[in-house]
């Protein structure tokens, strides 16, 4: 199992996540994003009654009865958190009987036969008992109810939660790199903006994505701060980070044991990367295509490869009740891809996660994992070997009763003759690709057709086809019908 992330660094820290694709790399960056950014815990009570002091105290006093919807009294409602908030809201601490009680006798029924009041709103919602207990009126609940919705939210339990998972501090900046980004955006550069005065355009030097991360944490000593950046071999690295790649090294931060500062490009001004600021990246290993970290960048980081997880994976269940354990799968072909095509061809463990059922299955392995083994085998043994590399990581030297790839028997092997057309040939070379002629026919129509009933008869319905791929099975596959 990949090493979990452990707590944040206490010295400057520089860290490149690499592996092949679907190993969870960026998932590693988003939780580290976690990490750096906190909740505005604090500020809760305070956003909270500065959202109270928008409303009227009649609004509160309503507020108040339905959130406890029972017979109240004024002393009551005077130890309720609701009216203690109001009154910071309005800076009061004096007279707040005497303010419940003018807006009670204010807003009471005009047929009341306990309140005496001459003085009636229009607007009414109370009324009282003989003992001065108050309540609402039961035929303004609801309009109130809906009315007061975002007051009334306040108080409920998930709000509190709500607000923390909504307003955070942000001490972390998360960037995708690719083939055209360059160093006015991460670094600074020279942009246009339109001045508000004279509506004419100008152009001026902006901070990039680093230099502003940068600036927050020199201001800010007491709190680490993360660059996170996916996918960072995607650009070229030397270019985006240009003379900042001399002063990355926590050695040559703010504080550290050779400081160094650098001249920025457009600015002219002298530069300091702070000692609070971690750097952490991903890199795809597989990818050819794309550009390769050279060493003087290489050298400033420490690289942690991520490895397919199959303790992360699910055991599923046909209908019949028979397992197929996509950890298993996923080892399996893992080892024969290696085998044939290198470490670096191997799948991850998110090509077989978020896999609830067979149908399912046999979409990811149509849509997904077995194009992906293709694209591996073409690149390092050729066209002219596809298939028979194919067979071979899917299978090894076993002999398969039930083949995803082309097999004879499968295609006559359909529930009934309602179904046959959607294994005929002539049907299948129409929808499909040469590329996809490649599969079995009734594979392919489990993976594609979810209107395929679920009590079909078809072998690619059960767990017999798809066990094959990492074990041979002693039992014969019509028993799994």
């Amino acid at each position: 199992m990949n090493a979990p992330i452990a707590a944040l660094p206490t010295e400057p820290t520089n860290v490149i996540f690499t592996g092949v694709a679907g190993t969870g790399k960026t998932y590693r960056l988003l939780e580290l994003q976690k990490r750096y950014d906190d909740s505005i815990a604090v500020c809760w009570d305070s956003w909270r009654i500065q959202q109270i002091s928008h409303y009227g105290w009649c609004d509160v006093v309503c507020a108040v009865l339905l959130l406890e919807d029972r017979l109240m009294t004024v002393p009551e409602m005077m130890q309720h958190p609701l009216i203690i908030d109001k009154a910071a809201a309005n800076k009061r601490n004096e007279n707040i009987n005497q303010t419940l009680w003018v807006q009670l006798n204010t807003h009471t029924h005009p047929d009341s036969t306990t309140v005496n009041s001459a003085q009636r709103s229009a607007n009414y919602y109370f009324d009282k008992t003989e003992t001065s207990q108050w309540y609402l009126l039961d035929e303004l609940k609801p309009i109130l109810t809906e009315q007061l919705s975002e007051l009334l939210s306040l108080y409920d339990d998930s709000a509190r939660h709500h607000y923390h998972q909504t307003h955070t501090v942000s001490r972390s900046c998360l960037v995708s790199f690719h083939q055209s980004y360059g160093y006015d955006e991460f670094v600074e550069g020279i942009r246009p903006r339109i001045n508000a005065q004279t509506g004419q355009m100008q152009y001026e030097i902006q901070q990039g994505a680093f230099l502003a991360l940068c600036a927050k944490a020199a201001s800010d000593p007491e709190h680490r701060y993360a660059m996170l950046i996916d996918e960072i071999n995607r650009a070229n690295t030397a270019q985006v980070f240009g003379e900042l790649m001399s002063v990355i090294e926590p050695s040559k931060r703010a504080g550290g044991a050779t400081p160094m500062s650098v001249r920025l490009a457009y600015s002219g001004r002298q530069f300091m990367v702070p000692s609070n600021v971690d750097i952490y990246a991903t890199m795809n290993t597989q990818d050819h295509s794309l550009a390769v970290l050279d060493m003087a960048f290489r050298r400033r980081f420490d690289f942690v490869t991520c490895y397919p997880d199959a303790s992360l994976l699910s055991v599923l269940k046909d209908d019949a009740g028979k397992e197929v354990d996509l950890a298993q799968m996923m080892l399996s072909i893992n080892q024969r891809l290696t085998a044939l095509c290198g470490e670096q061809a191997q799948l991850g463990q998110s090509y077989f996660m978020g896999i609830d059922d067979i149908r399912q299955l046999a979409k990811r392995l149509y849509r997904q994992i077995v194009p992906q083994i293709m694209a591996f085998i073409s690149l390092h043994r050729g066209e002219a070997y596809l298939l028979q590399s194919l067979h071979q990581i899917l299978y090894g030297d076993n002999s398969v009763s039930y083949s995803l790839l082309y097999h004879p028997d499968a295609l006559n092997y359909a529930a009934d003759e309602s179904h046959a057309s959607l294994f005929a040939a002539e049907a299948y070379e129409q929808r499909h690709s040469a590329e996809s002629g490649l599969f079995a026919q009734a594979f392919v129509a489990v993976a594609e057709n979810p209107s395929l009933s679920l009590e079909s008869r078809s072998i690619y319905l059960t767990a017999a086809p798809y066990q094959q791929l990492y074990s041979v099975s002693s039992e014969d596959p019509y028993d799994a019908r």
